[in-house]
């Protein structure tokens, strides 16, 4: 019985940790301009921290650097090939990528 309860606290406590890697923070953009590999996203308000020069986010189904922010706008890189797949207007979800995910959670 003991046995039981022990690899019922460990299978809980694995399960908390990688529903917590899921449990990011996002936010709405909007595309509005598509330069080569380098799309600008604006968001209503402000750009949450989470989002600074050099972090890696997901969004537009990647996962993406953000090379710059200028007010509400900020730009993120990738392939000039996933970038053509992208239209200008469209809503993106753009979804914090934690720590704990890179790790396989």
């Amino acid at each position: 019985m003991h046995h039981l309860i022990k690899k019922v606290t460990v299978i809980s406590a694995l399960a908390m940790s990688c529903a917590s890697a899921y449990a990011a923070e996002t936010i709405d953009a909007k595309v509005v301009s598509i330069d080569g590999g380098k799309v600008a996203l604006q968001v209503e308000g402000t750009v949450p921290q989470w989002i600074s020069k050099g972090a890696t986010v997901q969004a537009l189904g990647w996962q993406t650097s953000v090379v710059g922010i200028d007010g509400s706008t900020f730009v993120v890189e990738m392939s000039k090939s996933k970038a053509s797949r992208v239209n200008v207007n469209s809503d993106v979800v753009v979804r914090e990528i934690s720590k704990q995910q890179s790790f396989g959670c």
